[in-house]
């Protein structure tokens, strides 16, 4: 699957027009997503077919659109410096037009990545790399222990069953994500976007990540299960 830039046999100048004149447009209430986020040793994003992200170069609008299926990339090897994702680290994912076709890249810097320009790229989303609390697959979202146990103490316990990787609830986009972009967002189901109080180090196994809820001000990941 691939983004493709729309053209057709009319005048640019009627062309232009076409993303100028609409926001961008999704299928749904979200267009990126982290793939199966109950893959723990997988960190893979989902751009969902259907979406049409407009991105102006200087001088005309230019749409560019996914509309032969989902598109599924690894940020590492997307990343614009090196090929590893560091913990604790913010990312932001570009849609980038410095070549002959449209493509994805995530970099650390947050105004645009290194080798494009504010001109030749548009930032379309963001995803936090850091600690992920393992919980059950039944949408309820319930810490588990490493036998599966919900709440559970067998093996390694519910508190310390944790690994790494891109927060799937920290991942956000252009349709999907809070009023203000702002370090370690991440979504809480009952009360919307929170942030997370986080290490800048690896933890130790005894650490436990926490959400803050914008509205509630307290931590709903210790004692709840509707962070997620």
């Amino acid at each position: 699957m691939a983004l493709h830039e729309y053209k057709d046999l009319v005048d640019p100048c009627s062309v232009s027009l076409i993303p100028a004149s609409s926001p961008v447009k999704a299928v749904g209430s979200k267009f990126m997503t982290k793939k199966n986020p109950f893959a723990y040793n997988e960190n893979v994003l989902t751009l969902s077919e259907g979406v049409s992200i407009p991105i102006y170069d200087g001088s005309a609008w230019r749409p560019i659109i996914l509309n032969d299926g989902d598109l599924e990339f690894d940020p590492a090897a997307a990343l614009d410096t090196g090929d590893t994702l560091e913990f604790g680290k913010d990312y932001y994912v570009y849609l980038c037009i410095d070549g002959a076709s449209p493509e994805i890249v995530v970099s650390l810097n947050s105004t645009f990545p290194d080798g494009s320009t504010a001109l030749t790229s548009r930032r379309i989303g963001g995803f936090h790399y850091g600690t992920i609390r393992k919980v059950s697959d039944d949408d309820k979202w319930i810490p588990i222990d490493s036998a599966g146990n919900k709440w559970g103490s067998s093996g390694t316990k519910w508190q310390d069953n944790v690994t790494e990787g891109i927060i799937p609830n920290s991942v956000w986009d252009l349709v999907h994500r809070p009023r203000v972009i702002a370090p370690a967002w991440r979504k809480c189901t009952a009360y919307g976007w929170g942030f997370t109080l986080r290490a800048r180090k690896r933890p130790s196994p005894l650490w436990r990540p926490q959400t803050i809820c914008r509205l509630r001000k307290e931590s709903l990941c210790q004692s709840t299960a509707r962070c997620r």
